[in-house]
């Protein structure tokens, strides 16, 4: 929530994505300070994350041969919104852990590690991460396993037993965990 550096933001993919999912078509000043992007007249850090270009750390992607000494594919997503950014980790997923099985006349969609399970991770590791450290989040793809690594620690508000035991949420980031609720 504190102020921004950059004063100079344009929105057009967070524009698009709040169009599709929540049918807003104008995202005014108002829509912005209800999703608490804008504060007296100033963007805040999280609105330079959403933003479309942007120095805020990013997600840095590598995929893995049958070991890690064989490396497929490095991706760097960074200077763009971080949706942008989650939805092409989705993309790179979707490419190597889904393919369709044709069963008799059917065909059938199969994921070798699930998309959901994925995506939540993912998406946790944004909204929990510490924005002011500077690596990106890590996100390492093997044939069998995906491997997540955000930066930060748990929330102030959460105790470690808390945390095993489960059933609780403490998002570090609330306005970005909010944005990323409201677009399911």
């Amino acid at each position: 929530q504190l102020e921004a550096r950059n004063q100079q933001l344009r929105f057009s993919y967070l524009n698009g994505v709040l169009e599709k999912e929540l049918q807003i078509k104008n995202v005014s000043d108002e829509i912005l300070r209800s999703l608490g992007l804008l504060n007296k007249g100033s963007y805040n850090i999280a609105a330079e994350i959403l933003s479309d270009d942007n120095s805020a750390p990013g997600i840095s992607i590598v995929r893995f041969g049958k070991d890690i000494s064989i490396i497929n594919e490095r991706l760097e997503l960074k200077g763009k919104s971080i949706i942008e950014q989650f939805h092409q980790a989705i993309e790179v997923y979707r490419r190597n852990y889904c393919s369709e099985i044709i069963d008799g006349i059917q065909r059938v969609k199969r994921e070798s590690i699930p998309e959901k399970a994925f995506r939540e991770a993912v998406a946790n590791g944004i909204v929990h991460r510490d924005w002011s450290m500077t690596p990106d989040i890590q996100i390492f793809m093997h044939p069998e396993k995906i491997e997540i690594v955000s930066p930060g620690r748990l929330s102030d508000n959460l105790s470690k037993e808390e945390y095993i035991r489960g059933g609780i949420s403490s998002p570090n980031n609330p306005v970005l965990a909010n944005i990323f609720f409201r677009l399911h």
